[in-house]
């Protein structure tokens, strides 16, 4: 019986992805003067240049001259490209190839953070000219400047509605005194898993100011950043919101193959099975699973993983479908019993205990 549940589970394993899936991570699109080659080989360039920053996080990929030096052959890397027009403006949008890629920044030791990305909610304060206000989901100059930064970088954000029930629950002071415990219960309704709360100031000599902090369930980061326009700062911003998440993420050592054993309380049948088993299998540092032992109420699997543990757990946490046990604390985790005896650590498979949500 045991070998046609896990029979049956398999045959699901290809469903939703319950975590964030971000989209166009390996495309970019640069305006151009002219459709000549040398104007497109320069727009490439550019274009290249985009999508490492989406796929590291981070910008400083950018800075290293052996990397660059490979990606200066950027017709090898690119899969298709088509021109199109905005009004009176020509844009080349670009598609690469994602293993060329991928490989590329594996070599130089660069992380790549998959699409399984966390939506992060930005609570921001722009003060201006004497105008003061929040920045809500409302399409708006500001909101488009917003969600075109964290695009540039990669990041998944949602705005508040501020409706009444945000209204009543922070204040725009609330927001620029970056008052972590209202705009946190203020939060709560939209589920994220990160939350950004920033204020922007523009100073009399036309420079903007940006302090923000980054706030999750383990840690807050905080930063600033100033620039001569809004865009800019809001670019550098986002740019160190996405370097600071890569290292949650996909910190170094990604590159290396690890496993771990999971033991799975909750699943009651089989459609919960396959929820798990689809989630799973969705997340992009989770190279293969193995149902060690099926049975209901809990089960066990063992799964094959890139990176140190810790990134598989954050990346796991990303959807609403699992709950790491509270009583198994990081200093605490088991070790599968066949394993034990004589060997190192180093060689021994961990359990993690694990609840399926309702």
């Amino acid at each position: 019986m045991r070998y046609v549940w896990i029979l049956l589970l398999f045959t699901l394993l290809q469903g939703q992805a319950f975590a964030v899936q971000v989209e166009g991570l390996y495309s970019a699109t640069v305006p151009v003067a002219s459709q000549q080659r040398e104007e497109r080989n320069a727009a490439m360039q550019q274009a290249i240049g985009k999508v490492v920053r989406k796929i590291s996080g981070t910008k400083v990929a950018n800075n290293s001259p052996a990397l660059q030096e490979e990606l200066l052959d950027v017709g090898s890397y690119v899969e298709q490209f088509q021109y199109s027009k905005l009004e009176e403006t020509v844009l080349l949008k670009v598609r690469f190839q994602k293993n060329a890629i991928d490989n590329v920044l594996e070599r130089h030791g660069v992380s790549v953070w998959g699409s399984s990305r966390p939506t992060v909610l930005v609570w921001l304060a722009i003060e201006e000219k004497g105008r003061r206000y929040l920045v809500g989901e409302d399409e708006t100059a500001q909101q488009l400047l917003l969600q075109q930064a964290a695009s540039e970088s990669g990041l998944p954000i949602m705005l508040p509605v501020l409706d009444i029930e945000d209204q009543r629950a922070v204040k725009f002071n609330d927001v620029r005194g970056l008052f972590v415990e209202r705009v946190l219960d203020a939060s709560a309704r939209y589920n994220a898993k990160q939350v950004v709360i920033g204020r922007i100031r523009r100073d009399t000599s036309g420079e903007w100011r940006l302090n923000w902090i980054l706030l999750n369930k383990q840690t807050q980061f905080e930063s600033q950043a100033r620039a001569d326009s809004l865009e800019a700062v809001l670019d550098i911003g986002f740019a160190s919101v996405a370097g600071h998440l890569i290292d949650i993420y996909a910190p170094k050592g990604q590159h290396v193959e690890n496993e771990v054993e999971l033991q799975i309380e909750g699943l009651a049948d089989l459609s919960r099975f396959s929820r798990v088993a689809q989630y799973l299998s969705s997340l992009d540092r989770v190279k293969n699973l193995q149902w060690e032992h099926v049975e209901l109420g809990q089960s066990r699997l063992k799964v094959i993983f890139m990176g140190p543990l810790e990134g598989l757990k954050q990346s796991i946490a990303l959807g609403d479908v699992l709950t790491l046990q509270p009583s198994i604390a990081q200093e605490d985790i088991q070790w599968s019993p066949e394993h034990v005896g004589n060997q190192p650590e180093s060689m021994l498979t961990p359990i993690l205990h694990y609840r399926l949500k309702e």
